[in-house]
């Protein structure tokens, strides 16, 4: 039977036999670097399967690299069809640290119709209790395309985790003006909407495979997108940006953001709490020196 993976899922498979790990197909004239995907203990990526036949069992297990599985789930058959397709969702969450400590994980996807068995390996897991300056990336979407069906109104999104930001010279204020001019160029600003433009870094200091790159492409493609619960969308013709060095496999990827509400705004909603004022009153000053210029006239 056939199935298919979309691009989607947060987390890259291949096929045992077929496919192989992005770490051994970077070129051999390349520096030989790896990544490790970073997820929390209690996230749910959430992945999906299209399959030709309904009558599959679909199994997920969080392995090691030594094969030790740590827990098994099983898939189950969303009851919708993606044209001829038939949908299987894994919504999995990853255990605790009691149950799978922190370390390298591989999820291993194992199908079974009646023609066989099909095995599928995830690329390598980095299962954290936490781990700063990571973007938590939620999204969906208000259609069924991109080979994937996003069950619209029952709750499905997809999770994925990098590491990245915005750099402090990554904020570019802008706005759309309209503006009006008499003959003798006295102007007047009719309509205003100002907005930020927020360039985003994906990567750590080492960098993203290109599947990851392209992933995050994809996502900004879509019509919902929240990133650490702040809903953003891709700013007007914008595109990833690679920032990496020749002959290196991985590299960091920018992307111009804004945020889909585009507030005016900070919101308060929550009472402070009772306790002894204790912050710093230090008053710290700058150097005030004045430095002055050599002003001796030259006369001839």
């Amino acid at each position: 039977m056939s199935y298919k993976l979309s691009y989607l899922n947060p987390i890259r498979f291949h096929q045992s036999g077929i496919g192989d790990f992005a770490y051994n197909e970077i070129p051999a004239h390349e520096f030989q670097r790896g990544y490790n995907q970073v997820y929390f203990h209690g996230d749910r990526p959430w992945i999906q399967v299209l399959s030709a036949t309904p009558f599959a069992a679909m199994f997920m297990k969080l392995i090691d690299n030594e094969g030790t599985v740590y827990k098994t789930w099983q898939f189950y058959r969303s009851g919708y069809s993606y044209g001829a397709w038939f949908t299987f969702d894994w919504v999995g969450v990853f255990p605790p640290a009691s149950v799978a400590p922190a370390g390298v994980y591989f999820l291993k996807l194992e199908i079974q119709d009646a023609g066989g068995s099909l095995v599928f390996y995830s690329e390598p897991i980095s299962l954290v209790a936490s781990q700063d300056e990571t973007l938590k990336i939620v999204y969906t979407h208000d259609l069924n395309e991109f080979d994937t069906y996003f069950t619209i109104g029952t709750g499905v999104n997809f999770l994925l985790r990098v590491e990245g930001g915005v750099k402090s010279e990554g904020l570019q204020p802008g706005g759309k003006f309209t503006m009006f001019q008499d003959l003798d160029y006295q102007s007047l600003i009719l309509q205003a909407q100002p907005y930020n433009v927020e360039k985003f870094t994906f990567g750590p200091s080492a960098g993203i495979p290109n599947h990851l790159a392209d992933k995050l492409n994809r996502i900004f493609s879509l019509s919902s997108v929240t990133i650490n619960g702040t809903a953003y969308t891709r700013n007007e013709g914008a595109k990833m940006e690679r920032n990496g060095e020749t002959d290196y496999p991985l590299a960091g990827w920018s992307l111009e953001l804004v945020k889909t509400a585009n507030p005016y705004s900070d919101a308060f909603s929550e009472y402070t709490p009772k306790s002894a004022f204790t912050a710093d009153n230090t008053l710290k000053t700058a150097d005030t020196t004045l430095y002055t210029a050599d002003q001796t006239e030259y006369l001839p």
